[in-house]
């Protein structure tokens, strides 16, 4: 096992009745290791200031632990510190992009294109910002296996193409999309590129510059993280083509009765007090990973993966839902006569 159970994840010490509990959710979040449990109280009982507010050495201290978690997080991606936003999730950070650049560079009949593969936080707020720009919406279909359609994605790429925003993986069908092919096919029509990690985060290594993403988000909670917490990487040249949608403390350098002068990226993205707690507990849950490593993570996965994919196989009438190329630790099925309520209720 690559940790126990007991100490490293406090919560999976709970019995449910007799039984321990068994957790298959991490898809909507992941448990919380010690670490990070003990990192966020540590910084409410010994560390809490508000950050850029402040000259005394409390201040100063929270500040510096926020940016060091910043470079950890740019480390991680293998980005830049000052490509780092933190936001509130990563619905929170495709809101703030289809806002803050779609509300500029969309025009009447240009287009932003998605896939079916897409969760609601990567679909709604494109669909939002097509509808009141006038914009086009336009959905790349997926294969009978469950593989994103190269073909049909190519050919839905064109010159009013603006905006191409694609999960890294899908949490409904563990297909993992082929990100650099598709990011290079968009670039080459002058479209920008956003990516939603959110379900990659815990699985892979992401390296944002072999990926070429102009932009990518994810959740802390969803890589052993708290909650309420979301981590927007962009390359400097778009975050500057950016008007924020929040204003408010700590995105500005001067107000009066001139034009606002905004702070340098990433700060005048981050309007309001961040949640500084969470980001003392992401460092904790990025040291973790790091401790583990992403292969050892990968190999235990992949074996759970066919164990329970073998499993299933054995129960007649039961259908896995789909074939990619490439999936990770989720598997879709039905089985009929069943509803899908009541197998999960059983």
């Amino acid at each position: 096992m690559l940790f126990d159970r007991y100490t490293t994840f406090p919560i999976l010490a709970k019995r449910l009745g007799k039984d321990p509990l068994v957790y298959f959710d991490n898809a909507a979040t992941t448990q919380k290791p010690r670490a990070v449990i003990d990192a966020i109280t540590y910084y409410y009982s010994h560390q809490h200031a508000n950050i850029h507010r402040g000259l005394y050495a409390l201040a100063e201290g929270a500040a510096k632990i926020v940016e060091g978690v910043r470079s950890q997080t740019a480390h991680l991606l293998q980005a830049a510190p000052e490509e780092i936003v933190f936001t509130a999730g990563t619905t929170a950070s495709l809101n703030l992009v289809a806002t803050a650049y779609g509300e500029d560079h969309l025009q009447p009949g240009d287009e932003v294109l998605i896939s079916v593969l897409e969760h609601h936080s990567n679909y709604l707020p494109w669909q939002r910002i097509c509808e009141k720009k006038g914009a086009t919406l336009r959905i790349a279909p997926i294969t009978e296996s469950g593989n994103l359609d190269k073909v049909a994605f190519k050919r839905l790429l064109g010159p009013r193409t603006k905006i191409v925003a694609l999960t890294y993986l899908s949490n409904l069908l563990g297909t993992v999309t082929p990100l650099t092919e598709l990011i290079a096919a968009a670039h080459s029509y002058g479209a920008i590129t956003v990516v939603d990690a959110a379900q990659a985060i815990a699985h892979y290594p992401i390296n944002v510059k072999e990926l070429g993403c102009d932009l990518l988000t994810f959740s802390a909670h969803k890589a052993y993280g708290p909650t309420g917490l979301g981590i927007l990487y962009g390359k400097r040249a778009i975050l500057m083509r950016m008007t924020p949608y929040q204003v408010g403390g700590g995105m500005v350098s001067d107000i009066g009765t001139n034009p606002i002068t905004y702070l340098p990226p990433p700060y005048f993205l981050e309007a309001g007090t961040l949640h500084l707690a969470g980001i003392a507990g992401w460092g904790a849950a990025i040291s973790f990973i790091n401790k583990i490593g992403y292969k050892a993570l990968q190999n235990e996965e992949q074996k759970l993966l066919h164990y329970a994919t073998k499993g299933l196989a054995t129960i007649p009438g039961l259908k896995i839902i789909g074939n990619p190329q490439q999936r990770v630790g989720i598997i879709p099925f039905i089985y009929p006569p069943y509803h899908a309520l009541d197998i999960a209720l059983y």
